[in-house]
């Protein structure tokens, strides 16, 4: 099998794996209990806080964990929304559980400002338009086309606005030192970047007091564990992890717009980061491509792995290329990972190959 969705989960780290078992071994105990064994465990916890604090260049005691992405991300636009009066501001090319919590606030009468995203882009002098006391959410990866905004030029646009950053996808790749000068509240996840799934974490700065609650006791403590490993890894490795999975998936585009010349990318540009690539098939329902590969054994996306599987087109590239709702419907999501080799991608080049001929042209899916 050729697994090209790490952007949907990724594998847990052979590495972590094995911190998690060294832990269960030597410092089993109930963290939350005072005797010897429990203090082993609370310090094994706390260590990992310290771990996904370094990360998001924060301090231990602004780190609070979660039990999954969704829910910190949840505690992170509601710290915001607590302390900022205006408006709450995003783009819908973010990720659907963002958006639905912009419609729960707007539900509750907050006001939501949606921002335009052209090709995954902020503008940068709507930014400046927010109102004073604005909420500004925004991906620092974005889970569908891979782009990357400039947080730094971000903050400095929107200079009144308070920021909360989902780095969920960003944290295994991207650096992150430009959010120490910012001050966001950020939300880190664990299966996205080599963790077991079941812990999260979010970070805040020191305006926004965190305390520990029944959420975050409800964490496995081995799961924290794993994700402080993760999270070690992901700084000491993102540099080199980033330019091997660029070069990966250029080839990886390479070799798909020689099988299919008119195929278009989608979130290309300067923004790109490169470890998730985006391309749409003139007249292709994603569907149909994603169902043939998985028959070769090539596991790829229509999307966020969020969507509900009756979603045909991906609302995230209908709202970056509003112009041109082909793109929608046929656009497929590729992820490299961490242990994704060149073989892998010669042999999803490959299946993508024999396929071709064979698959349905929808000729109302074809560009004007």
């Amino acid at each position: 099998m050729v697994y090209l969705d790490h952007a949907a989960l990724t594998p847990i780290l052979p590495e972590v794996l094995a911190v998690m078992t060294e832990a269960a071994s030597s410092s089993w105990g109930n963290p939350d209990s005072r005797h010897a064994a429990g203090r082993r465990a609370r310090a094994r916890v706390e260590a990992a806080r310290a771990e996904v604090a370094a990360l998001l260049r924060s301090v231990p005691g602004a780190v609070r964990f979660s039990v999954d992405g969704t829910r910190a991300l949840a505690l992170a636009v509601e710290l915001a929304l607590a302390n900022r009066r205006g408006p709450l501001a995003l783009s819908r090319i973010e990720h659907p559980s963002l958006l639905r919590l912009a419609e729960t606030a707007r539900a509750g009468g907050r006001e939501i400002r949606w921002l335009a995203s052209r090709e995954g882009g902020l503008d940068l002098e709507e930014l400046a338009a927010l109102p004073a006391e604005s909420v500004l959410a925004v991906g620092a990866l974005n889970h569908e086309l891979g782009t990357a905004p400039d947080l730094p030029s971000v903050a400095v646009a929107a200079s009144g606005a308070q920021l909360v950053v989902d780095a969920v996808q960003a944290a295994a790749w991207l650096d992150l030192s430009s959010l120490e000068a910012i001050e966001p509240i950020v939300v880190v996840a664990a299966q996205k970047i080599g963790g077991a799934p079941g812990a999260a974490a979010v970070s805040a700065p020191p305006r926004f007091p965190l305390r520990r609650d029944d959420e975050e006791e409800a964490v496995g403590w081995l799961d924290i564990v794993g994700l402080g490993e993760a999270c070690r890894l992901a700084r000491a490795r993102g540099q080199k992890r980033r330019a091997a999975a660029r070069a990966l998936t250029q080839t990886l585009l390479e070799e798909i717009l020689r099988v299919c010349p008119d195929a278009r990318h989608n979130g290309a540009g300067d923004a790109w980061a490169g470890t998730i690539l985006d391309v749409s098939f003139p007249g292709v329902l994603n569907g149909d491509l994603t169902s043939a590969l998985d028959l070769e054994g090539v596991c790829v996306a229509r999307g966020s792995a969020c969507l509900r599987q009756t979603t045909v087109g991906s609302a995230v590239v209908a709202a970056a290329y509003p112009g041109e709702p082909w793109r929608a419907a046929t656009a497929t999501r590729w992820s490299v990972g961490f242990d994704t080799t060149a073989g892998d991608v010669a042999a999803a080049a490959s299946a993508l190959r024999r396929i071709w001929g064979a698959l349905p042209i929808r000729h109302e899916l074809l560009p004007d």
